[in-house]
């Protein structure tokens, strides 16, 4: 009785990786099209269910205001949830967000250790921000946010407070 709903089973998930790749070649195609609301409209349910990618690029849309209109905290809510899966991308766009004050209070430690992880992932943009961020900290606040960083990592990306 348990083979049966184990295959089952097994065939949706299979077959759910489909319907995510389709929606995001939806999405990308209603992109190229300039239809954002079409785009926000496929990746928000990816995003809510807790696709990484779909997050990232939700909060991609909240930052820039496309399809939506421009909410740096929701864009900072998107770019979290993704970031503290690991996407490198949410990551670094988190880490501007809190050197920048956008949508969350502005925080050069916390920018440093998510922009860190970014870099550590070698996220290209990151290394040139480190070192305008470095030349706005103190040497102490530079110590904490490697610490920060390293805590974050090691607990896999689950205590990033």
């Amino acid at each position: 009785m348990k083979r049966p709903l184990f295959c089952l089973i097994s065939v949706l998930i299979f077959y759910s990786g489909f319907a995510i790749a389709d929606t995001f070649g939806d999405a990308g195609a209603a992109y190229v099209k300039g239809d954002f609301a079409q785009v926000v409209n496929l990746l928000r349910p990816l995003a809510v269910a807790g696709n990484s990618e779909a997050q990232y690029k939700l909060g991609v849309m909240y930052d820039q205001g496309q399809g939506v209109t421009q909410d740096y905290q929701q864009a900072s809510k998107w770019y979290r949830l993704s970031a503290e899966q690991g996407k490198p991308g949410a990551q670094y766009n988190l880490g501007v967000m809190y050197a920048e004050g956008q949508g969350i209070v502005q925080d050069y430690v916390r920018s440093h250790m998510w922009i860190s992880l970014a870099a550590n992932q070698g996220f290209k943009e990151a290394q040139g921000d480190l070192d305008w961020l470095a030349q706005r900290m103190t040497p102490a606040q530079i110590i904490e946010a490697q610490k920060k960083m390293q805590k974050c990592k090691k607990s896999q990306y689950k205590n990033c407070n």
